[in-house]
């Protein structure tokens, strides 16, 4: 028989097990390519889900973009549920860019008042939070999930909201972070700034030996430890000599491995549903001295697993043909056909291409521009906060002597992109004050060298 839902959960979320569902469906088709062509297959399309109306971001592959603006990395979508509820669920680690922000572990001190992952941190920061906020200002909740990396994005931007917006710190009762097998995140401080008034905004589900949640956890326990790190039973082996090693560099690694702590609720999920307890402990250290056994931890991680348990345990009577009818949450795209103005520059090796837009929305969503000129390709990164958005190209002459109308502009965004073919006329063109000076010298020289063949000819 399935363990409870503990009574002052339900209490306090009559629809936890509806937000559970959504929440691990979310969790596990936020990692597929499409996320809306996962929900029509076996086993979501079976399940009675309020994932009907979503949008999710894109990523991007030009290496340009993935290098230099952040928040390409970052794969999240965002679902009305119906009943005023708003949920952002955050993909895990599957690329090189995530498994690089997953080992920077060093802390990182900020607003919250203790020190926090550094990774973490830094994609947290990447998020743009408006239309969060602008939905819980309008009475809607939020509910904020994710897996592995996404649930450790995801319970930092929780922790944003509630402390660093006055939306949030109003509406603190309307934020529920929910997030499964997540890696820590701060140390005590940090623990103790959440807990002395959000503990129960932030619920971590881990499921029983997630090798990624109890390693890191051991791991930290031991390097701090006051105690010698034992070694395991099993002398000679590979992880009984990395204990030893480990043992010996003691003093460095706990310069270099921060004291993280759980915060917030904690629960443990196995095959016969949720446990609240304390703190989410390996139960034995020579469960690391079995390759098989670590192997199965390993599964234990993958999102697919938290919903097997779930599933066996609570969501058996929300069994039903969902509908295979989608609508798409339009509220975060760039939009289309907005004012905008172009100069063009030349000089003496490039032409400098300015567009600039007045105004336009989602702007924290730009991710950058790219110009198309007959077969030449430049790219812009702008700052998205500033007031007017200025797109500045360079164009080099020795690849387009003229430059031909139409240009193609592509504004590359978040959730979706727009193009402009923009028409000028080549009268527009100026030239910049040291093409004009070259030009004046040219014409001086030119001047100088006719009045010179002039007087050669007349002597003779």
């Amino acid at each position: 028989m399935a363990n409870s839902i503990p009574g002052h959960i339900l209490e306090k979320y009559p629809d936890y097990i509806d937000l559970l569902l959504n929440c691990t469906i979310a969790c596990r088709i936020v990692y597929d390519p499409n996320p809306i062509e996962l929900l029509k297959c076996t086993p979501f399309v079976s399940y009675s889900h309020s994932l009907n109306k979503i949008c999710f971001s894109h990523q991007h592959n030009s290496p340009l973009i993935r290098h230099i603006n952040p928040l390409n990395d970052i794969r999240y979508l965002i679902a009305d549920i119906g009943q005023k509820r708003i949920l952002a669920a955050f993909r895990g680690s599957i690329c090189t860019s995530d498994f690089i922000t997953d080992v920077r572990i060093n802390s990182s001190s900020n607003a919250y008042l203790g020190k926090i992952h550094s990774g973490f941190f830094d994609r947290s920061e990447a998020v743009p939070l408006t239309y969060l906020v602008n939905k819980l200002s309008q009475g809607y909740r939020l509910i904020l999930t994710g897996h592995s990396l996404g649930a450790a994005i995801a319970s930092l931007i929780t922790t944003k909201l509630i402390l660093s917006t006055k939306a949030g710190s109003q509406h603190s009762d309307k934020i529920l972070f929910i997030g499964f097998g997540c890696p820590l995140i701060g140390d005590q401080n940090f623990k103790n700034n959440i807990e002395k008034n959000h503990k129960n905004n932030f619920h971590f589900i881990k499921n029983e030996d997630d090798l990624v949640v109890i390693s890191l956890d051991f791991l930290t326990n031991k390097v701090h430890s006051q105690s010698e790190i034992d070694s395991l039973a099993n002398s000679g082996t590979f992880f009984s000599t990395l204990q030893k090693g480990m043992q010996l560099a003691k003093p460095i690694l706990q310069t270099l491995v921060p004291r993280y702590e759980q915060f917030g609720i904690q629960f443990q999920l196995d095959k016969n549903g949720l446990k609240l307890v304390d703190t989410v402990e390996m139960d034995s250290s020579s469960k690391l001295d079995n390759l098989n056994t670590l192997l199965s931890q390993a599964y234990n991680h993958f999102i697919q697993n938290y919903f097997f348990n779930f599933e066996c345990n609570y969501f058996s009577n929300l069994k039903c043909k969902n509908s295979s009818i989608f609508e798409s949450i339009t509220d975060l795209n760039l939009p289309e056909n907005c004012t905008y103005t172009i100069r063009i520059v030349r000089s003496i090796d490039i032409y400098q291409i300015f567009i600039s837009f007045s105004s336009i929305g989602n702007k924290e969503n730009i991710l950058c521009a790219k110009l198309v000129c007959a077969d030449e390709i430049a790219y812009n990164f702008n700052d998205p906060l500033k007031d007017n958005l200025c797109f500045k190209f360079e164009v080099r002459i020795l690849k387009i002597p003229i430059l031909i109308s139409p240009i193609e502009l592509t504004i590359y965004g978040h959730f979706n992109s727009v193009k402009y073919l923009i028409n000028f006329n080549p009268n527009i063109v100026e030239e910049n004050a040291n093409l004009a000076r070259n030009n004046l010298n040219k014409l001086e020289m030119a001047s100088k060298a006719l009045s010179f063949g002039l007087k050669f000819l007349t002597k003779k």
